[in-house]
Parts: C-alpha cells; sequence; structure tokens
C-alpha cells in the first residue's frame, strides 16, 4: 500500500526503496545491435473498487455504491460492528492532488510533451470510471463534471501512422484477476467494461473504434484467457518479460535452487520450459529486496504469438504478446529510470531488424512516485527524448504490432504476474492472491515440511476467498441460463448501468441486478490486502450475499431447467515443482535449514479446487495422464486435448475428497484466528473444496514424468464441467525403482475396534530385518508409542493394536529395527490412516417418529448418517399429510446435536398418515430410495361446526372499558352460502365479508355504552352458476390473439387499442412462458418508451347485483409512473371499478383507495361482486397469499351499467420482465334457492369514559381488573418483576402480575428481500391493540416514522406477521405495539 491509501496493481512491498545493488551482465556481445532495432513506448495504469459493493441509498437505490456514495453513507453503515464501513477514508484516496490530475488531464498533458510518434498505451478501470463520473456529477473532491475530455482528446491524437497516440486498452471491469476468473465471469467483466468505455470517451456504440489491445490486472496472465480475449476481439495483451525468461531452459543457469538461487519465487516448472536456450543476453537486477527478475534480450522483449487450443475440439485461438520489462517496470514506479539499462542489457542483443525488441515501462499513474507530477511530466517526457536521442524508434504499441506482429512466432509463456507484489514476486500460481490452506498448529497433518495441510484443510484469507467467488458466480451463470432459456436476456450495458449516464432507470432484469452487484466484489485488491488492516475480507462476501438473494426464488423454483455445469475454480497444485524445488513463507518452520523458504519437495503432490452447482455436485474427478517423451511439444497440440494422441498416454480417474467450508461468522473468525480479522459479513453460499493426492498409489510411475491433469465435474442434472488442461514435470525424489515398502491398516479403522497394522519391507531400508518395532501415534504425530510386531514371513510384519484412544483422529507409524538404527519413514513422510469415530454413524439415513395425542404436535428426528445430507449445515423438511394429500414444503429443521435434526409439528385436521422427505435447500434430496417416509399418526378429527352462524370470540356478552374502541369477533359458518354481513346497532357500523367455516372481523368499532353486532348469513340451499367463461387455452387463441378471436362463452368482441404503431413500442401476444404464474397461455400486453396497450372485452349483459365477476393478472416489473390493471366499465368506457398498480408505489390501488397488498410479480386472483346498484364487494388473493376483502362504492358516472372489461399496461417498460398477463375471465351468480337466514347476536357494553384517578396514565378500569384498587399501581413499579413497568404492560395489555406473560420488545423474525422485508411481532399479542413498525435513518436520533400498518394483535394471543413493502431506503427498522 501506497500513502496509505488503495493502490492500483503497483504496490510499494512494505520495505523501503533502495538503489539496486547486484546488476549482473552475464555476457556481453562484442557487436551492439543498431538503435533502429529498438522501440521505446510507456503504459499506465489508473484504477480505483468498488469500495463497498453494497446496495447504493436513494435515489438510485438499485446499482452499486460509487465513491461518492459510499463517502455519503458511510456514516449509518456499521452492520454488526462499532465501525462504519467502508473502513477506506475514501475523502483522503480521491482527494490527492495527483490523482485528482491522474484521473482527468495529466495523461493528455504528459503526451503532448513528447513526439507525435511516441504513444501511451493506458488502462482505466469501469470502476474507476463510475468513481470519478459520480465524483464529478456531484462537483465533489475537486473533479468536474467534464472530467473526460482530457483523455477524450488524447485518444483523438494520431501518430503518423495513424495508430492513437493514447490508447486506451482492453481491462477486467473491476479490477478482477482474470488469470483465475471463471471463464464465463471474466467475458462479462470485459463486456460491460466495453460499454462503459465507450461512453466514457465518445467513442462508436458498436465497439468498432475500440482498442485492439489488453492488459490484465496486475499484469497476471495465462495462455487460458486467449479463449475468452481473442472471442472479445482483442489481438494484443500485456505480459511480464521474466515469464518469458523463465520459459528458457538456460534460465536454471542463472537462477540455480542448487547453486547460487536470486528470485524470490519458485523456479519454473519443466513442463513451462518450451523456449529457446540462449546462451547470452541474461542480466538480473533486484530493485528493491525481493523484487528480483533474470531476463534475456532479445527474447523476452520481442513479439510472440500464444495459442490456445480448445481441448475438446482443438480449435486454435493466437494472441500477440507484448512484453513489459519488470525491473523498468518496478523503477519507473519509484524514481527516474533513465534509459541506461536499455542501452547496457537490451539494445546491444537487438541485432535481427526483422525481430526488433520492445521496452515499454508498465506502471500505476496514479500512485507513490510514478503517479505525481515528476514521474507524467518530466521523467516520461525525458524517457522518450533519451531514447529518441539514442537512436531508439519511440512508438505507440499499436503501430509496432502492426509492424511486427505478422513476424512473431508461436511461443509459451509462463502463467504468473509482475515482480511487484511482496511474497509473491512474480510467482507462476499468483500466491499474492490465491493461497494454499494452511495449519500451523498441526505441522503433523500438514505436507512434508511445510505449515501446508491440504487434507483437513487448513485456513488461509486467500484461500477461503475463492468460495464465495465461485459460488456466486455459478447463481450468476444458472440465473442467466434459466432465463435466457425462457426467451430473455442478461445485457451487458444493463449490467454496467443499472442507471444510464444521463439518470434514467434501464430497467434491468433481476439476473442484470445480480451480475451488477456480483463482479463488484471481485477486485484484485481485495485479496492482495485480504481485510489486514481495513474490510477488505468481507467484500466479495457482501457482493455474493445480494446477488444470490436476488436469485435464490428464480433458481430454486426453476432447477428441473438447470443446464449449466458445475462451476469450478481454476485447478491449484501444491508443491509447485513436486520432487523439486517451491518458494514460500509457509515452507520457513523452526530454526535452521528448516526455516527456509525455498525447500525441495517430495514428488507426491496434490491438486486441490473449489466448486459448485446450484443442483449439487454428485461426482468430481481428477484427470491425469502420462506424457509419453516427457515434452509438451509446441509442434502438435496432444497434450493439450482431452482426445488420446500418441505423444500421450490413457487418462486416470482419481476421485476427488470433498471438505465444507467455514461459513458463519463464528467459524470464519476462528479459522482466520487474526484479531485484524472480522467476518461480520458472511456470503449466501459458498463452494466446497476437493483435493487429490497424487501418489504412487493413485498414480503408479508418476515420478520423472510430464503429466497433463483437468477436473471433470457433473451435477445432479447430469452437466459436465472440465477445466482447461495443465502440465506439471514431477522430478523424481528418488522413492521409486525398486518395489518401496508399504503399510496397509485394518478395513474401517475406527476408535472402537482393535487397528491391525502390516508392514511390508519389500525392498526398502529393513527387507532383511525381524522383528521390526513399529511407532505408533495417534496424536498426529506429537507422541508414539513403540511395539514389536509379528514376523508373518516374507518381509511381512503384522500388529494389533487392541485399544485404541477414544476420538483418535488417525494412526501415524513408522518403522525401525530394534536397535533403532535403521528407520523407514516413507521418506519423511511416514504412513497415516484415519479413525472413524464409533459415535459418529454411517449407512443409510433414518427417522425416529414420536407420535402423540390426536390435535397434539408430533415429532420426528432426522439422521443423515452417511447418507446424501450427512455433510448439510441446513436441513428442511418437505411435510405432507394423506399421502402427500396436501404439503407444507421446506420446513427448517433444528439441528439438536451432531447427526441430529428434530422438527415439532401440529398435523391438521383429519389426516392419519404423516408424510416427510428431506433436503438441504440447494437441490439435494433425501427421499428414502424412493420410497419416502410414512407414518401414522392419531386423527384430530374435525370439530363439529353448529350448523347456521355462531359467535366464539367473545363467547357471550361482556363488557369493556373505555379505552377500548375496536374489538375483532371471531366465530363459524357452517351450512352458510353467499355473504356475511355485519351490524353494529349502536353506532351503525356495517360490512361485508366472505363466507368461512372460521371466519373473523377485525376492529368493530365500539360506541360508548351497548353495542349490539349481529353477523347474519343465508343458509345453504343455493348454488353458483357460471353464466361466462373465457381463458387464454381455449382454441380460438391457438393462432394467436386477434380482433376475430372471441373464446369461451358469454363473452363479446374483444377491443385492442395502441397508442403507437410500432410494434417494438406496444402490442399483445398470447404468452407461453414458463414466468407466467396464472396460467398457460395468457393474454399479454407489453408497451414502452411512453405508450399504451390496452383490451377491453364486452359482456354479453350488463353485470347484475349478486353476481362475481373475476379475472387473473400477473404483472412484472412496472417503470416509476407507469402503470398496469383491470378495470370494469359502462358502455361509454367510462371506469366504474377498477384494480391496478402504479411504478414507484408501494400498494395496489383499488377504487375508493389503497390496499395493503405489496407489488408482486406472482401473480393475483381479482374478484368483483356487485351487492347493490351502486356498490361492491371486491376479494383480492395474491397466489400463494391470504385473501383481502375491499368493499365500497363505484365511482360516479351518467350510467352506472358494467357492460366491458378493461386491462391495460401503460409505460411499464422494455423487455419481457415489464410485461402484464390476464387469464380467466369469469361471471357467476350465487343463486339464493329457498335458503333463509341465519344469524347470531352479541352485545359488547364499552363503558363510559376514562377515569385515572391517580393520573399515572393507566385507566382505573385495567387498575381494578389486576390490582383490586383504582390506585393500586405505579406506572413505573415492575409488579411481576418481569423488566417491564406497568405503565408499559397496560399499553401491551400483557398481564402485569404474571412474569410469563410480557410483550417481547424485540423484532423475533426477520425476512429480508429486495422489495418486501417481513418481521415478526410478539407474543403475546392482544386484539385490543394495534401492532406497527417504526423506521428511522438515525438509530441514535428521536425520529421514528411509523409505516401505519395497523395490524391488530392475535386472537389466540400468538405472533402477528408485519410486512413492508417497497423497501428501497437503507434505514433502521422495529416493531412495536400501542393503543388504538
Amino acid at each position: 500500500m501506497k500513502n496509505g491509501l488503495w493502490t492500483g496493481f503497483g504496490r510499494a512491498v512494505g520495505v523501503a526503496w533502495r538503489p539496486a545493488v547486484c546488476l549482473w551482465l552475464i555476457l556481453v556481445v562484442a557487436q551492439a545491435a543498431q538503435g533502429a532495432n529498438v522501440y521505446v513506448s510507456r503504459f499506465w495504469h489508473d484504477h480505483q473498487p468498488i469500495y463497498w459493493p453494497e446496495w447504493n441509498g436513494s435515489p438510485q437505490a438499485e446499482r452499486v455504491q460509487y465513491a461518492n456514495d459510499s463517502i455519503n453513507l458511510k456514516s449509518s453503515q456499521y452492520y454488526d460492528t462499532g465501525t462504519q464501513h467502508p473502513d477506506n477514508n475514501l475523502t483522503d484516496i480521491f482527494g490527492l492532488d495527483d490523482r485528482r490530475a491522474s484521473y482527468q488531464s495529466r495523461p493528455r498533458d504528459s503526451l503532448s510533451a513528447i513526439g507525435q510518434a511516441g504513444g501511451f498505451a493506458m488502462s482505466y478501470s469501469g470502476s474507476l470510471i463510475d468513481n470519478v463520473r459520480n465524483l464529478g456529477g456531484a462537483g465533489a473532491l475537486g473533479y468536474s463534471g467534464t472530467w473526460y475530455d482530457g483523455n477524450r482528446e488524447a485518444s483523438g491524437w494520431t501518430t503518423p501512422s495513424g495508430s492513437r497516440r493514447l490508447d486506451l486498452v482492453g481491462f477486467t471491469y473491476h479490477h478482477s484477476l482474470g488469470a483465475v476468473l471463471p471463464k464465463s465471469v471474466l467475458r462479462k467483466e470485459i463486456q460491460i467494461f466495453k460499454q462503459a468505455w465507450w461512453k466514457a470517451w465518445n467513442k462508436s456504440g458498436d465497439l468498432s473504434d475500440h482498442s485492439k489491445g489488453f492488459f490484465p490486472t496486475e499484469m497476471a496472465f495465462s495462455p487460458t484467457m486467449v479463449d475468452v480475449l481473442a472471442d472479445e476481439g482483442y489481438e494484443w495483451v500485456i505480459v511480464a518479460s521474466h515469464h518469458l525468461s523463465r520459459t528458457c531452459p538456460t534460465y536454471n543457469n542463472y537462477a540455480n535452487p542448487t547453486g547460487s538461487y536470486n528470485i524470490y519465487s519458485s523456479p519454473p516448472n519443466r513442463a513451462d520450459q518450451l523456449g529457446p536456450s540462449p546462451g547470452s543476453g541474461w542480466w538480473y537486477s533486484e530493485p528493491n529486496p525481493g523484487n528480483a527478475a533474470w531476463n534475456v534480450s532479445p527474447f523476452a522483449y520481442q513479439l510472440h504469438k500464444v495459442k490456445y487450443v480448445n481441448p475438446s475440439n482443438g480449435a486454435e485461438k493466437t494472441m500477440i504478446l507484448v512484453p513489459s520489462d519488470d525491473v523498468l517496470s518496478y523503477r519507473y514506479g519509484y524514481a527516474n529510470e533513465g534509459i541506461g539499462k536499455i542501452q547496457t542489457y537490451i539494445a546491444p542483443f537487438a541485432t535481427d531488424s526483422s525481430r526488433p525488441v520492445m521496452v515499454m515501462p508498465s506502471s500505476d499513474g496514479d500512485n507513490a512516485w510514478g503517479g505525481g507530477y515528476s514521474s507524467w511530466m518530466e521523467a516520461t517526457p525525458q524517457y522518450f527524448s533519451e531514447s529518441a536521442g539514442a537512436g531508439y524508434q519511440i512508438c505507440a504499441v499499436q503501430d509496432f504490432v502492426n509492424s511486427h506482429g505478422a513476424a512473431a512466432p508461436v511461443a509459451h509463456v509462463e502463467d504468473g504476474a509482475w515482480i511487484f507484489p511482496e511474497s509473491d514476486y512474480g510467482s507462476p500460481y499468483f500466491l499474492k492472491w490465491v493461497e494454499p490452506p494452511l495449519n500451523p498448529t498441526n505441522l503433523a497433518a500438514c505436507y512434508p515440511g511445510t505449515k501446508v495441510d491440504l487434507e483437513t484443510p487448513g485456513f488461509a484469507l486467500k484461500f477461503w476467498s475463492w468460495a464465495p467467488v465461485v459460488a456466486g458466480a455459478n447463481w450468476c451463470e444458472t440465473a442467466e441460463q434459466m432465463l435466457t432459456d425462457a426467451g430473455g436476456s442478461a445485457q451487458a450495458w444493463k449490467i454496467q448501468c443499472i442507471y444510464d449516464w444521463d439518470g434514467s432507470y434501464t430497467s434491468p432484469n433481476y439476473v442484470e441486478r445480480a451480475w451488477h452487484i456480483y463482479l463488484a466484489g471481485l477486485d484484485s485488491g481485495f485479496n492482495y490486502y485480504g481485510g489486514l488492516g481495513n474490510d477488505d475480507e468481507v467484500k466479495p462476501s457482501l457482493a455474493n450475499a445480494r446477488a444470490i438473494t436476488l436469485l435464490r426464488s428464480a433458481v430454486s423454483t426453476n432447477l428441473a431447467n438447470d443446464r449449466t455445469p458445475p462451476t469450478v475454480f481454476k485447478p491449484q497444485r501444491f508443491p509447485w515443482n513436486p520432487g523439486w524445488y517451491t518458494f514460500g513463507w509457509f515452507n520457513s518452520l523452526s530454526g535452521g535449514t528448516n526455516a527456509a523458504y525455498l525447500k525441495r519437495m517430495p514428488s507426491d503432490f496434490y491438486v486441490w479446487t473449489h466448486a459448485y452447482d446450484v443442483s449439487g455436485i454428485t461426482n468430481i474427478v481428477l484427470k491425469v495422464r502420462k506424457d509419453n517423451d516427457g515434452v509438451n511439444s509446441l509442434a502438435n497440440n496432444h497434450n493439450e486435448l482431452y482426445a488420446d494422441g500418441s505423444d500421450v498416454g490413457s487418462w486416470t480417474s482419481i476421485a476427488m475428497t470433498k471438505r465444507a467450508l467455514p461459513k458463519t461468522r463464528s467459524e470464519l473468525n476462528a479459522a482466520a484466528n487474526n484479531s485484524q480479522i472480522d467476518y461480520f459479513i458472511t456470503p449466501e453460499e459458498v463452494a466446497d473444496y476437493y483435493f487429490a493426492h497424487i501418489t504412487d498409489a493413485t498414480l503408479a510411475g508418476f515420478r520423472g514424468k510430464l503429466l497433463d491433469y483437468y477436473i471433470e465435474a457433473y451435477d445432479a442434472r447430469g452437466n459436465v464441467s472440465r477445466s482447461d488442461i495443465q502440465h506439471v514435470y514431477v522430478e523424481s525424489d528418488g522413492q521409486s525403482g525398486s518395489i518401496p515398502s508399504a503399510v496397509s491398516f485394518s478395513s474401517d479403522p475406527r476408535d472402537c475396534a482393535p487397528l491391525t497394522v502390516t508392514y511390508a519391507a519389500n525392498n526398502g531400508v529393513l527387507s532383511n530385518t525381524a522383528p521390526v518395532k513399529m511407532w505408533i501415534s495417534f496424536s498426529n504425530g506429537v507422541s508414539f508409542t513403540a511395539y514389536t510386531m509379528t514376523n508373518s514371513g516374507g518381509g511381512t510384519s503384522v500388529y494389533a493394536v487392541a485399544s485404541l484412544p477414544d476420538n483418535a483422529p488417525n494412526a501415524t507409524v513408522y518403522f525401525q529395527d530394534l536397535a533403532e538404527t535403521i528407520t523407514d519413514n516413507n521418506g519423511g513422510l511416514n504412513w497415516s490412516a484415519g479413525i472413524r469415530d464409533c459415535d459418529s454413524p454411517t449407512g443409510t439415513s433414518s427417522v425416529v417418529f414420536s407420535n402423540a395425542p390426536a390435535c397434539d404436535p408430533v415429532n420426528f428426528t432426522y439422521f443423515p448418517n452417511g447418507g446424501v445430507l450427512q455433510a448439510a449445515t441446513q436441513i428442511f423438511a418437505h411435510v405432507g399429510y394423506g399421502g402427500w394429500d396436501v404439503v407444507f414444503p421446506t420446513q427448517a429443521m433444528t439441528k439438536v446435536a451432531a447427526n441430529v435434526w428434530r422438527l415439532s409439528v401440529t398435523p391438521p385436521q383429519d389426516y392419519s398418515q404423516l408424510d416427510v422427505v428431506f433436503h438441504n435447500g440447494q437441490g439435494t434430496w433425501d427421499n428414502n430410495s424412493g420410497t419416502d417416509w410414512h407414518f401414522a399418526l392419531n386423527v384430530c378429527q374435525s370439530p363439529v361446526i353448529p350448523s347456521g352462524i355462531t359467535i366464539t370470540n367473545p363467547a357471550s356478552d361482556i363488557a369493556v372499558g373505555a379505552d377500548v374502541t375496536v374489538y375483532t369477533l371471531q366465530g363459524t359458518a357452517s351450512e352458510v352460502v353467499g355473504l356475511l354481513s355485519w351490524t353494529n346497532t349502536l353506532n351503525g357500523a356495517n360490512g361485508i365479508l366472505s363466507v368461512a367455516s372460521s371466519w373473523s372481523i377485525a376492529n368493530v368499532p365500539l360506541d360508548i355504552g351497548a353495542n349490539v353486532i349481529t353477523v347474519s348469513g343465508t343458509n345453504s340451499g343455493s348454488a353458483t352458476v357460471t353464466n361466462a367463461f373465457d381463458s387464454g387455452s381455449s382454441a380460438a387463441y391457438g393462432d394467436g390473439w386477434d380482433v376475430s378471436d372471441n373464446g369461451g362463452s358469454g363473452f363479446g368482441a374483444w377491443r385492442f387499442f395502441t397508442s403507437s404503431g410500432d410494434g417494438n413500442q406496444n402490442g399483445r401476444f398470447m404468452a407461453t412462458s414458463a414466468a407466467v404464474n396464472i396460467g398457460t397461455p395468457a393474454w399479454g400486453l407489453y408497451a414502452n418508451s411512453g405508450n399504451e396497450s390496452r383490451v377491453n372485452r364486452l359482456l354479453t349483459n350488463a353485470l347484475a347485483i349478486g353476481q362475481t365477476f373475476s379475472v387473473r393478472m400477473d404483472n412484472g416489473y412496472i417503470n416509476t409512473g407507469s402503470g398496469v390493471g383491470v378495470a370494469l366499465q359502462n358502455a361509454q368506457s367510462n371506469t366504474l371499478w377498477e384494480f391496478f398498480f402504479n411504478g414507484g408505489d408501494t400498494y395496489y390501488n383499488i377504487t375508493g383507495g389503497t390496499t395493503d397488498i405489496g407489488w408482486t410479480a406472482d401473480g393475483v386472483d381479482v374478484e368483483f361482486t356487485l351487492v347493490g346498484s351502486t356498490s361492491y364487494l371486491a376479494r383480492i388473493t395474491p397466489l400463494g397469499g391470504t385473501t383481502r376483502t375491499n368493499s365500497g362504492h363505484l365511482a360516479s358516472a351518467a350510467n352506472m351499467s358494467i357492460t366491458m372489461f378493461k386491462g391495460w399496461n401503460w409505460n411499464a417498460g422494455s423487455g419481457s420482465d415489464y410485461d402484464v398477463f390476464f387469464n380467466n375471465l369469469k361471471i357467476t351468480t350465487a343463486n339464493a334457492g329457498s335458503g333463509s337466514s341465519t344469524g347470531d347476536t352479541i352485545t359488547l357494553t364499552r363503558q363510559a369514559g376514562i377515569t385515572d384517578t391517580d393520573s399515572d396514565g393507566i385507566p382505573d378500569s385495567w387498575e381494578l381488573k389486576y390490582f383490586n384498587s383504582a390506585t393500586g399501581a405505579s406506572a413505573t413499579a415492575d409488579a411481576d418483576l418481569d423488566g417491564v413497568d406497568n405503565l408499559e404492560e397496560f399499553v401491551a395489555d400483557t398481564n402485569p402480575t404474571n412474569a410469563a406473560s410480557v410483550y417481547a420488545n424485540a423484532v423475533e423474525t426477520w425476512e429480508p428481500g429486495v422489495s418486501v422485508m417481513t418481521f415478526e411481532a410478539g407474543g403475546p399479542t392482544t386484539n385490543s391493540r394495534i401492532y406497527d413498525v417504526w423506521v428511522s435513518t438515525n438509530l441514535m436520533g428521536s425520529l421514528w416514522t411509523p409505516r401505519r400498518l395497523n395490524v391488530t394483535g392475535a386472537l389466540n394471543g400468538g405472533p402477528v406477521t408485519l410486512v413492508v413493502t417497497n423497501v428501497n431506503e437503507r434505514a433502521y427498522y422495529r416493531t412495536g405495539v400501542r393503543l388504538p
């Protein structure tokens, strides 16, 4: 980190810079090259990340936060910590004068100071564009609204050859590490970068003028990236010169780990050394401690082509490699280097005019010295001027590629980044960003001589952090596939800008929004710093959580259509050089040679990855094969193909072992074990860890071989993923040849049975020894016990350990002669076997059912055992009754112990059988091998409901205090049809509700005195008659939906209206998509660009009193200010009644007011009953929700006869997510027949006045009820010692003399969502009180605004559900109770 701030890719390495002290020229060439064969240019990198990948506040709440947003929102972003987030000080970061200049005008100003032939290549990240545009638009921190002018101007300047002098090259939008990203993610990053690029720099929207060059983040490149880069139209890519030098076999003569090794990363693997073997031109520099490189001229400075081969079909793609010198790049980042090294070490070897060299220092344009005025305006013009004076050709990169790219031969380049990052220093396995799992407190579990534990596994921040990245990628990719299959799409421009640059909402779908937030968590800097001194450790998880939350519903309900294979992290290898030297801090143990960072490793090695699939991974294997000649020849592609070839052998499959990774805050913090690390935000999903160990047992004869390998993974749907093929040369550690000694353990080693160890000396060091002494440890090698084995002949010895320690994790053994002078310890690795805890079950899963008396809850306990859910972190029961006659899905079970999950359910009435299966919520099910589990129940008989109407609550006449202004009645109805009506004779209040066997009437108003309330209805003897019906499935609509189509019966003709003749802007269609929730085919309308689509359907006869009109409606998103809905009209098209939703509103609207139904994309059933000549009763039921009953009067018009239906879509938005659908038009009549009236009456006497003798805020009536005295209770006293004073007990209507009767002033449960939050408050609750949600933007402030949900408490005293819709502001919420 430089200047204490976030940086781009040029970062300080934790030590002060010092001049180079070891600059060696290995061989001086006698003949100097002509200067004309040396071309010079310059590369710059500008970047700032999305510092907090969280949703923004208003008004643009559906996009991620940019810099100025996070500055403004930081004071309210605590989460579950005492710190504001992000930790970074963005005002200081963006407020530096040099950064303001670098991001706006300095590239132009510097470029204007060099000759016209000279040029810069420059990367300017997408997230930096967002941040600077955000700051400039607000006029914040000195940024201009025309921040882009400098780069726009300079990118219009051209060289004499016509190339851009300022070439703003391609880049990953969020500075993500493309070399290890899943390719789908890399592709998205590039595609959205292009969308920001053309807007920022005023280029062509069709990208015809996009740069042909690409800069990989951190200069971290892998040839596998070519697969994506070539598809995206790039022709050349910048790479670090030393990764070309390292492919030369003669590199080993200078960086020799057995001699003088002065490089601070692992030596190259022999599989990568496919380059030439130059004997001259080698030079070394260490510009800063650790940042060292050997390079060779001219090879490492010439253009080369790199080839990618599709392993499935052999198709080839190529790109041109443009090298950038690591040493000069580092030097120019911190000082004015000049051209001395070019003159001494590079130019003398540039003797081939057909293959000239390119010298291009690359550094941050906004960090350290390299980002300052002296760098841009003094050193850079001097660099170009001195180069021209020395006869070198100053140029733009594109000019050099145009002139010499065609002559570039195919070459191999090693994976890796540049030498800048501390502890990585150009490592070929990206060690600064990807770490192996470490376990320094249990070295016995680690790879020999290291802290790396690949089997438990251990933990490292940069090991675990890729698990949420991989899981998030699979969710986004799968959701997009499902959306595409359904006819939708995820468009790059919408992912890039949820709100366009003019501020307008682009109407993204849920997949586009998920990609938008997920990608913002991928900045490589989050791993570079890793949370030490900041909150970077949670940023990938934050983005993962927000994205998956958007996708979970759509993906989880559509898993049957999952065609996306598992997402597999780029396979990692440890050690990098099996049988040879590997470098890393994880090698340093205690003192002496064991403390070395550079160590020679055994030949056995591991391949590991993270993998995830929404449908679950069912099989994952490592495929390995041996090369026949030991060389991956560039002359053919045999080693690059899954198919066999003459140069390679057959594939061997090695099963990979799965380990679930920690996911909760407590687990992660414990694993990290670092006070600077707090995983206070955790991901929704994480990938699992998988590993395979390559040994003699898994791949015989692997030593001294070149191996090809890849990972193959299948999900539960049969989709398969195969990684690109990688290569490793395994040096021999000398353990092969004659038959080595071997050890076997008794099958199923466990701590409750003897353990038999069999040792076969074979040709090993104890081949002539008998008896043999066995040393065995059951403590991970901490302590050993010796036993003398029984000689079984033939060099075989056996010993049975009679008793094992309880919970012993494993058994580790080695062997000696009795004199303990000869030791066989498997080359220092020992032998070991895992010990199974006998308390841990095996076998198939099982269920124990505990029946109960009829009508009481029953319990069942699920034991996953060794079944498919054994590793599940949450298990859900899918419960049914009566042979799945009714189903209650996805009920979360409680884990009561290891392998023990329990659930209590109350069976519904009249069922004699419980049915159950189990799942993990991610697509893995346990259905008892297809037979399910079924258990007999004691039947809970339905109570006999008396005929007619009965009021059950209150059961008899009662008196209430003056403070009780409303009351909720409850009752039953049997053999009653039609509607129920109620009246209060005292105040004239009345209402209508639908008949139900159990009904309730909420908030009946009470006046002082005797409130005589009657509920009445009509006895059965009636039948419902359907007068008219039509649906989209009628044969009339088989060929579309037109004027002449009049399906069903009882309705007249359709009428259609569109406001524009442009069929792209409005119209109608028959909808068959699976996204339609109201049955298909359905009638669909679309409208955008300010237009309307409208339909009318004539009724054959005017709707009569007592008739019901019903329709199903299903809407999608709706632009603010636009609307969709249904209406009933008269013959003059006057609307008499309507139900609709306007974009930007909170609830659906209805004639006469607003409903309490929040926006839903699941569909609604609409029923309208004409109960009088001008009055109606409407029942609105969100699909899967509860019915709301509304009554009122029709809108006034000269003609009050309903003769027409209307449906409309007015400008909802563009795309399938904004359509509206209708289905099932119906008119019915309920005939009363000979039924007679029935009813019941209750009297509630409300006492006059509220008397409060002691003026303590508590009415006398309440104090008399509980304390037998009008002054018996002090408001501030706590009579029952439950922590709640008497006044609060009165407000909550709880019993002040019973400590168990207390309103829990807390949110009992909370289910967050994008547009809806569901709270549960209480119990106890009471129907004489009102429950609500209050909201505030300041947790410590006094202003809390009620949402006015006004929900009456439950009749049974249980909790109440409070639903807050259209949640689009970041705020604090609480629940509470108040008096009516």
